[in-house]
């Protein structure tokens, strides 16, 4: 079975009253199944899109990355006519994903979680595991060339990033985790291992550019289910959160 995804731009008339017509469209083909996760678009309008794929080869027109493991993170990019620039894979023998990407001072900041023993950015530039789930903040420029990646979070057991935004100075990022058991991340103290309080902890953490913790809070919860499922901003600097409640959250 072939999954194709479409991805679809409409060009909204004033007020919706002049109808719609599309700007332009592209699809992203595998054998198994292809994932977006994240979207967004730089000053000069090119779109950015990352996510996931799995079993096979993933084409987008005649270029195509394969695939290393059960699943692999993939992330492109179209001009402002839908053309592809480039499309990159960052994956290892397990399962791999890049949830989140952000763009700040014509770099590509990219949020991703990884199962594999090794994870594989580019030619000889990886990261390795420390258990289950870890967390990884890579950094590419704007035509896809990796710069550099740091460990964001990592453990014995699931430590899995959810989302990213950049803070209204763009001088830091903040992310939500999720974490059983510990967390193990560095901060301006040196390495910091934060035991779970709960079945599973969710936290919303803020870094600065190359990935050292700045700041966290941590939410505890009564079932595993919970989490969160997206993070903005506005424009007087408050955060957001939504997510799936199952049983009760604290927030203090």
């Amino acid at each position: 079975r072939n999954g194709i995804l479409f991805i679809l731009f409409i060009l909204l008339g004033p007020l919706m009253l002049s109808g719609q017509s599309w700007d332009w469209s592209n699809h992203l083909k595998c054998a198994g199944n292809v994932v977006p996760l994240n979207i967004l678009t730089d000053d000069n309008n090119n779109t950015y899109l990352c996510g996931t794929y799995a079993n096979g080869t993933m084409t987008i027109g005649s270029d195509t990355i394969n695939n290393l493991g059960s699943q692999d993170g993939f992330m492109c990019k179209f001009d402002v006519n839908g053309n592809l620039q480039w499309l990159k894979r960052i994956g290892g023998s397990a399962k791999d994903e890049i949830v989140g990407m952000s763009i700040i001072n014509n770099n590509l900041y990219v949020l991703g979680n990884f199962q594999s023993t090794t994870l594989y950015f580019s030619t000889g530039n990886s990261l390795s595991n420390d258990g289950d789930w870890d967390s990884y903040l890579a950094r590419f420029d704007l035509n896809g060339n990796f710069i550099e990646v740091t460990k964001l979070f990592g453990g014995a057991n699931q430590q899995r990033t959810k989302c990213m935004i950049f803070d209204i100075n763009q001088n830091c990022l903040v992310v939500t985790s999720a974490f059983k058991s510990e967390i193990r991340y560095v901060d301006n103290n040196g390495s910091i291992i934060l035991p779970a309080r709960s079945v599973k902890d969710l936290l919303t953490a803020k870094c600065d550019l190359s990935g050292t913790i700045l700041d966290t809070t941590v939410h505890t919860v009564s079932v595993s289910n919970t989490t969160y499922f997206n993070l903005n901003r506005s424009t007087d600097g408050d955060y957001y959160l939504s997510g799936d409640l199952f049983g009760t959250v604290y927030f203090d």
